[in-house]
Order: C-alpha cells, then sequence, then structure tokens
C-alpha cells in the first residue's frame, strides 16, 4: 500500500514539474524560430549551391535569345541569338497563321539541335549560341502573310523562361506561283499546320516529367516553411501549434484540414490568376500580384493589425488568427483557414528549392496539369501541420497550455511589425517616399477605426452608432488611400541649386524659376501639389524656354541660406521669377497659379 501510495506520488510530483514551468518550452520555440533562417540558408546552399539569399541575374528574355525574322524567295528565315548559358528547345518552335489560303512546308535547320536529357521532357533537342530554320511559304505572288513564330527557352542556372510568341511578317515575291507537284505534297502534308498548329515538335508531356514535378512541388512547399518571406506568418502558425495540445484530437484534425484547405486554395486561386492572365497574353509570372501597389499596402494593413492584436493592444482579427475564445468553436477552423491563406499570401515573394523547376514547368502545361502541380506545391507548406495533428507523437510533444501562452503571444507579434515594415519598404521603393506617407497615414487610420470599434462595444444607444459611423469612415479612409499608391510618383524634370546655374540659363535668354523649399516645409508642399504640380502651371516649368531650379533646404546649406539672405529671407518658401533682362521677381508664399504664370509670361 505504501508503495503505491509512493508510486501516486512520484506520478503527481512529475506531471507538477512538467506544468509549473513552461520557460524551457518557450526557450525551445523560440530558439526554433531564431534558427529558421539559417536552416534556409542552408536549404539554399545544398540545392543552388549559391549564396542562400541571393539568386542568379537571369536576363530578360528579349535579351537572353534576340529574335529576327526575314524573308528569301520563297522561304521564311528565322534566327535567334542566344546568350551564353541559355538554350532553346528544338521542340517548342512553332510558325503558325490565321490565313487558311497559305500552307507552309518542313522546317530546314541550319544545324540540327544538341541532344540533352531535359529532368522534366526527357531526351530532347536543344540549341545552344544561335539557331536558324527556314519555312517553305506557299501563297500567291506578292501576298503579305502575317505569321505567329512560338517559341520556349531555359537557363542552365535553372530558370525556364514561358513560351514566347512573337510577328514574322513574309511578303511572298511577284513570281512565285503555287503549283506543282511539290507544292501539292507541301499542302498536303502541311495543311493541317496553318491554324495554330505547331509544325514541329513532340509536346507530350511525360510522364517521368510529371511525376517528378509533383514530387518537387511538394518538396518545395515543404521547404517554403523555412523561406526568410513566410518566417513573420510562422509566428501564427507557431501560436496555434502551441494552443492545439488544450483541445481535443479531432477538432486538431479538423482545423489542420482547414488550415491545409485555405493554403491550397490560395495557391489554386493564384494559379488560376496566373494562367488566365498568361493566356491573355501578360507577362507575368509568381508573386505578381506584389507588382501592384495597392495590393503590397493592403498586406501591410492586414500585418500591422494582426500584430496589434497579437500584441493585446486591440481584439480584432483574434477570428482570422484562431486565437477566439475556444479553439473548439466553429471559429477556430475558420482562423485556421485564414492562417492558410494569409502564409499564402506573404510567401509570394519567395521561391524555394525545387519550386522554381516546378511552376517553371507548370506553366508550360495545360490548365488541369498546372493545377495539379500547384495543389501538390500547397500540400507540401500544410504537411506539417498535418503530420502534427495525425500522428499522435508528434502531437503529445506539443508543449502544455497555460498563462505562459499569453506572454508568448506577444513576443510573437514582432515577426509581422517587421513584416509589414518590410513591405512597406517595398511600396516606397514601387511609388516613392509620398506611397509610403499615404499607408502610414491609412495604419493610423485603422487604428483609429479599430480603437473605436472596441469602445463601442461597451456603450449603448445613439452613442454606439456615432462611434461606429467614425469607425466605418476611418476605415473607408484608409482603403481609398490605397488607390493613390496605385501610380508612382512623377519625376520631376528640375536642376539642382547653384548660383552659377542661374547666371547661365539667363545668359542662354530662358526665364529661370527658383524654387527654394523643405520637406519639413507643411506651406512648401501645399503649392507644390497644389500649384506647380498641376497644369498649366507644371507644363510651363517643363517647356524649352523654362529652367526650373529647386533649392532643397531640408538639411543645412550655407549656399542656400545666403540666397535666402539676399532677399531679406530667413525661411522657406521662396520662389524667384528670373526674366530676361529684368529684375527678379520674388512671389508671395501662398501661391496662385494666375501669379505664378503672369511672373513666368511677363504680364505682371
Amino acid at each position: 500500500m505504501a508503495i503505491l501510495t509512493r508510486n501516486k506520488e512520484l506520478t503527481r510530483n512529475r506531471e507538477l514539474t512538467r506544468n509549473r514551468d513552461p520557460l524551457p518550452m518557450i526557450r525551445t520555440l523560440l530558439t526554433f524560430l531564431l534558427c529558421l533562417p539559417a536552416l534556409a540558408y542552408a536549404a539554399f546552399s545544398l540545392d543552388n549551391n549559391t549564396d542562400a539569399l541571393q539568386e542568379p541575374d537571369f536576363l530578360p528574355v528579349d535579351e537572353a535569345y534576340i529574335f529576327t525574322s526575314s524573308v528569301e524567295g520563297n522561304d521564311l528565315v528565322l534566327h535567334w541569338k542566344i546568350a551564353d548559358g541559355y538554350y532553346l528547345y528544338q521542340n517548342r518552335m512553332k510558325v503558325t497563321t490565321q490565313n487558311s489560303s497559305v500552307s507552309i512546308g518542313e522546317f530546314d535547320y541550319l544545324h540540327e539541335g544538341k541532344e540533352k536529357d531535359d529532368q522534366y521532357f526527357g531526351l530532347v533537342k536543344v540549341f545552344y549560341h544561335e539557331a536558324e530554320f527556314r519555312v517553305p511559304v506557299n501563297s500567291a505572288a506578292g501576298q503579305e502573310v502575317e505569321f505567329t513564330v512560338g517559341y520556349q527557352g531555359c537557363a542552365d542556372a535553372g530558370l525556364c523562361y514561358p513560351p514566347q510568341k512573337r510577328p514574322a511578317l513574309f511578303i511572298a515575291p511577284e513570281s512565285s506561283e503555287v503549283t506543282g507537284a511539290s507544292n501539292s505534297n507541301n499542302n498536303q502534308q502541311t495543311s493541317n499546320n496553318s491554324k495554330d498548329t505547331p509544325v514541329s515538335g513532340d509536346n507530350s508531356l511525360t510522364q517521368a516529367g510529371f511525376f517528378l514535378a509533383i514530387i518537387s512541388a511538394f518538396a518545395g512547399g515543404l521547404i517554403l516553411n523555412l523561406m526568410p518571406c513566410v518566417f513573420p506568418v510562422l509566428s501564427l502558425k507557431a501560436f496555434k501549434l502551441a494552443k492545439a495540445s488544450g483541445i481535443a484530437r479531432k477538432e486538431h484534425k479538423l482545423q489542420s484540414l482547414a488550415y491545409t484547405a485555405g493554403v491550397v486554395s490560395l495557391f489554386l486561386t493564384i494559379a488560376t490568376a496566373l494562367i488566365v492572365l498568361r493566356a491573355g497574353g501578360e507577362s507575368i509570372g509568381w508573386g505578381f500580384q506584389l507588382q501592384s501597389p495597392w495590393f503590397v499596402g493592403l498586406m501591410v494593413y492586414v500585418l500591422f493589425l494582426l500584430g496589434l492584436s497579437l500584441s493585446g493592444f486591440i481584439e480584432i482579427g483574434t477570428s482570422l488568427m484562431g486565437a477566439g475564445e475556444s479553439l473548439a468553436t466553429k471559429g477556430g477552423k475558420r482562423g485556421a483557414f485564414f492562417t492558410g491563406a494569409l502564409a499564402v499570401l506573404v510567401a509570394s515573394p519567395c521561391t524555394a528549392p525545387f519550386m522554381g523547376t516546378a511552376m517553371g514547368y507548370a506553366i508550360t502545361q495545360p490548365p488541369a496539369i498546372s493545377l495539379l502541380i500547384f495543389t501538390s506545391l500547397g500540400l507540401g507548406m500544410a504537411s506539417p501541420f498535418l503530420a502534427i495533428a495525425f500522428i499522435p507523437a508528434l502531437a503529445q510533444a506539443l508543449p502544455k497550455p497555460g498563462a505562459w501562452m499569453d506572454t508568448f503571444k506577444q513576443i510573437l507579434a514582432f515577426p509581422l511589425y517587421f513584416s509589414a515594415l518590410w513591405l512597406l519598404w517595398v511600396l516606397g521603393r514601387q511609388t516613392g517616399i509620398n506611397g509610403m506617407t499615404w499607408v502610414l497615414a491609412g495604419l493610423i487610420a485603422l487604428t483609429f477605426a479599430a480603437w473605436i470599434h472596441r469602445r463601442a462595444r461597451m456603450l449603448s444607444g445613439p452613442a454606439i452608432w456615432f462611434e461606429r459611423l467614425f469607425a466605418i469612415s476611418a476605415a473607408v479612409f484608409a482603403l481609398w488611400i490605397l488607390s493613390t499608391t496605385a501610380t508612382p510618383e512623377k519625376t520631376e524634370q528640375v536642376a539642382a541649386f547653384h548660383q552659377d546655374a542661374i547666371e547661365q540659363y539667363r545668359s542662354e535668354g530662358k526665364t529661370v524659376f527658383v524654387n527654394v523649399t523643405a520637406d519639413w516645409c507643411v506651406s512648401c508642399l501645399v503649392n507644390e501639389n497644389a500649384v506647380l504640380s498641376q497644369s498649366p502651371v507644371a507644363e510651363t516649368l517643363e517647356s524649352e524656354e523654362v529652367a526650373y531650379i529647386k533649392g532643397d533646404w531640408t538639411n543645412s546649406d550655407p549656399m542656400i541660406t545666403d540666397y535666402l539672405a539676399s532677399f531679406g529671407r530667413n525661411g522657406v518658401p521662396l520662389y524667384v521669377v528670373y526674366r530676361s533682362g529684368q529684375d527678379p521677381i520674388v512671389l508671395p508664399q501662398i501661391l496662385t497659379a494666375n501669379a505664378v504664370m503672369d511672373a513666368l509670361t511677363g504680364l505682371n
């Protein structure tokens, strides 16, 4: 009896010891998160044998393959100059036309392609350095025919370009006649090739290539979890994993399946958009949505608000992360789904090892095959969650939930803030500093809207609707701001300030407009946006007769300080117009379009 009691006490003590101190588990999880960049580095090095964070610089497609066409007699001559390290597939070369009265013969290659054992297409022939072939054309004398030339190539470093199409004009000689036995034979052999059908090449999908693409996509999706651009969203995944041990195993499985559905759904959505846009002639690739400034701004909003929610400053977006009252409720599954979707959106800028070649293969295949490959990519990315949910040994290794999780959750908000900062930098590169500033204003508006929404839950009666109206207005303002970031800033045609430049332009007989400004000067910014950048002043300042000089006094500049003092000023703005043979004209500090135009045109 004493032994049995002793065993029970030992068991209880072990449980208490295991549950009492969660700090070791916190340290373990944080160490794992901090080690992810190093793991990503190793993954890059093993696959590419290059710098982990830098991919090779690939040439634009029209520089990698310089295409020209010419006409010699009854032949259309097609030629490609191929850059070193790049090659073209012989069986991907096509010549088509919509003109049903024209037929073409077999390709006559200047030299045959070199055999290459391609990892996806099997044994194929490719061209290095140059490619050229003649296409016999059977047409009426003097007839003009518009052909479409198709081709596809890859780089030895691993990039495969999407199939390309270029026009080629053929003008038949006046003496050309579509007669004779040889022409009749050519017509019979190639009549089916005259309407958007490849004349040469075996485009059949090899089973080995397909299965290898599926496996590569799955491996790429798995490694994508280690890429630096996905690291911030791993905070959401880690938090959900930590809380998962406190729910029923069945619910854990359902949430993992919901997360997988979110990942796969977003991959398929992006893949469908990619296929449709490419079919419409757009030259786009993986991550194309991040080329849109409004989408980048929207992602800044989402990541920043999620960070605020994890930090506990606001209580919105919790259902999106599955951090609601109970992960056993329906909101937990919704949260898992949207966490998966968010992970895919943030993963857009990254291409993991194995992933690039799989996607390069996918975009060359029919839509059904492409979607299967993207599905495999999504399953690979979601596979860690599925493994933990369906393998009991992994699930049992998760830490016990407790009070430590609130601190852990707040710590995990900071990767989201850094991710928002990174996307804000991207936006600045796309639209300039003004675009960044507008989106920062939008972040303030959204935070204000979230704060009001939180306060409104404690009110009743008309007051609640008043605060909600303010919250909605702030949110609409933040979304409206995104439309202002769609166009990059226009580069001004201005000369830097220097006294010698003023004198030189005056000696050339030009009218000189000097704008002394500073970024911290509100009046200066109002004048520039409301008057100087608007018609007709902007057009006049850009004309050949006017030289526009801007003096930037944002930082201390003794030369500009002396120039200000010469007009009795010790601050900005200062606007001066020099006309040939006249004294300088000092404009008022608050500009109007009429005042500027009168000074520039000599009407004052």
